[in-house]
């Protein structure tokens, strides 16, 4: 044998063998790296697919106020157009500038403003208030239930 083991050399005191390599540890160091590398990649691919997912949800939940918005810009575009097709527009026009001759000139917000009865007015922002109250309690309770805040609780 021209190797030692783990023990020591005892029987011959001035020879310095070298330690004997384990041909099997070699295969399990391989393996480990294998299943290691496995188990990591399987981890960062869900990990990855959380992250499209938390993003895909934080769009989604921006798109009903993006689309009344936009649908907003639209509803005012088509109301400051006139009415007629382009040859016949110039008749628009003539009634346009026969309004603000003899009118004073309206503001297009005007347009979208009505005047409510004092009773309907109040009742109107009653229910505004309700609905406001009723919004951000659901809000905090989403935020009480949701896992942050209950691993926040369970930890202290």
């Amino acid at each position: 044998r021209t190797c030692i083991g783990n023990e020591v050399n005892m029987t011959t005191p001035g020879v310095n063998l070298p330690h004997c390599i384990n041909r099997y540890a070699n295969w399990l160091v391989i393996v480990l790296l294998v299943i290691f590398l496995l188990v990591t990649n399987v981890l960062l691919l869900n990990l990855l697919i959380a992250m499209f997912s938390y993003t895909f949800q934080i769009v989604q939940g921006n798109t009903d106020i993006f689309w009344k918005f936009q649908r907003y810009n639209l509803i005012v575009e088509y109301h400051s157009r006139p009415a007629l097709a382009p040859p016949l527009i110039i008749i628009s026009h003539l009634n346009l500038f026969i309004r603000s001759i003899i009118k004073e000139p309206q503001h297009k917000r005007e347009h979208f403003e009505k005047k409510l009865p004092e009773s309907l007015d109040q009742k109107i922002r009653i229910w505004e208030s309700v609905q406001k109250e009723n919004y951000l309690a659901n809000l905090e309770k989403g935020k009480r239930e949701s896992s942050t805040e209950r691993l926040k609780k369970t930890s202290t």
